[in-house]
């Protein structure tokens, strides 16, 4: 931005207030021991897949489309400003839950879940409208990218330090000072508190953009039927179709280890301590392929890159299988890499075969299926839970029990993600009969079908 506009704008402000907003908002201390904290409070593996899984998911789910309406009806602002409250509310049920399971410890964690998905629901999308429209129309297009590169770097910036300083303050529990276990499990919470409330008076400082002339206030009605013709449209065509159904299926099953990543780790002997290095590394890595997977993306066939993100993941997932003590923590290699050429990839081709037109509402749409997706494969992860506890459960689950379910069942990952590979391959030729690369490449369906 030129030092004239940046001057003259009196919205300049919201995109660094944005900026912040995104920091404060994502990186939580919590992440580097989000399972095991589960399991501190008392809490099964089944608890844990239900209350991730399946509560947190379906929050987001069912108030992701009617939180776009509501934000073009009362402003972006007030969406941020409610899901930092929610947030501030989410950290303090979570403060104040009790250690020691039962019905009540439960109830608490889903109040817990159902706030927090709440939240995430209200900020998507209502934070990156809110920035661009704070831009000058004539500095848009130099603007914008200056922005969304300062947001990467901040980021990365924030989540490797919230990574290693949540570790840090847990692994408190086992210092030569011996501080009380349930201060020291519950400090990363408190660091999260505290930053929910600067993320609450981030949103405050924030001014409201003028509406553009011509910008419709769509009704939640609007906002459900406009998704549902997007899902038509995608379902219609084959590349959107099976670029979005990939996506989805290799994104929720990485997913779903990320998810139990600390308890997997716990369990192949690394110490609580350094599980925010082992997230500082995994952010390094994704920071130096980032350019190769580019590289791969724009110059390879839609073929290679689909095969080379599924070789990945499955590497990544039969080294978990192989649960290797201490060096088993490579995992977070290859399935980081995977994951992120993926998203790179599927996000490259949806946008090449989606008219300008329809692009945020299936995007918007695309995020809801990975979201669905992700609780289908936890539902299956439940299942397993199931089979494989022990047939008398303990009264009282700790970690070493989540441990041990954890191990037990991430050993077969491997074999869901082969099995998908190939369900979707004969899906492909059942439904297509095309090789992948005439499907991805397709004309574009915005010369055939306008109607979304």
């Amino acid at each position: 931005m030129s030092s004239q506009t940046s001057q003259s704008s009196p919205l300049e402000r919201n995109l660094r207030l944005f900026v912040w907003f995104r920091v404060l908002f994502n990186a939580r201390f919590y992440y580097p021991v989000f399972a095991i904290l589960f399991f501190d409070f008392g809490l099964s593996p089944l608890d844990f897949y239900i209350l991730n899984g399946v509560v947190w998911t379906l929050a987001s789910i069912l108030l992701e489309v009617p939180s776009g309406a509501l934000a073009d009806r009362y402003g972006r602002k007030s969406l941020l400003v409610a899901a930092a409250v929610l947030m501030v509310v989410e950290m303090s049920v979570f403060c104040l839950t009790p250690s020691g399971g039962g019905p009540h410890v439960f109830a608490l964690f889903l109040l817990n879940r159902i706030l927090s998905g709440s939240a995430e629901a209200a900020a998507s999308g209502a934070d990156e409208a809110l920035a661009y429209d704070s831009i000058p129309p004539e500095d848009r297009l130099q603007t914008w990218p200056r922005v969304q590169s300062r947001l990467i770097a901040f980021q990365s910036v924030g989540m490797i330090v919230a990574l290693n300083v949540g570790a840090f303050c847990y692994g408190l529990q086992s210092a030569p000072f011996h501080l009380d276990r349930e201060i020291a499990m519950r400090l990363p919470i408190f660091l999260c508190l505290l930053s929910s409330l600067a993320t609450l008076t981030v949103t405050l400082k924030m001014r409201e953009p003028r509406r553009e002339t011509g910008m419709d206030q769509k009704t939640i009605g609007d906002s459900f039927r406009t998704t549902l013709h997007a899902a038509h449209w995608i379902w219609k065509h084959p590349a959107p179709f099976f670029i979005v159904l990939v996506l989805v299926f290799f994104d929720s099953i990485v997913r779903l280890f990320y998810t139990v990543a600390s308890s997997y780790h716990s369990f192949i002997g690394i110490d609580p301590r350094y599980f925010g290095l082992i997230g500082t590394g995994a952010n390094l890595v994704g920071l130096v392929s980032a350019p190769w997977i580019t590289f791969l993306v724009s110059h390879r066939t839609p073929r290679f890159n689909y095969r080379l993100s599924a070789l990945l993941i499955l590497a990544g997932l039969c080294f978990v299988a192989l649960q290797v003590p201490i060096w088993g923590v490579l995992v977070s290699i290859p399935l980081g890499m995977g994951m992120r050429h993926i998203h790179a990839a599927s996000s490259h081709y949806l946008n090449r075969v989606t008219d300008s037109a329809h692009r945020a509402t299936v995007l918007s749409f695309r995020g809801l299926a990975m979201m669905a997706f992700y609780a289908l494969i936890n539902l299956l992860a439940i299942g397993q839970v199931l089979a494989s506890a022990p047939e008398d459960p303990p009264a009282l689950w700790d970690q070493s029990m989540g441990n041990e379910i954890i191990r037990k069942t991430s050993s077969a990952w491997w074999i869901w993600f082969s099995a998908g590979l190939l369900a979707l391959t004969v899906f492909r030729w059942w439904r297509y009969g095309l090789p992948i690369n005439a499907i991805v490449d397709a004309p574009s369906p915005k010369t055939e079908d306008q109607s979304v």
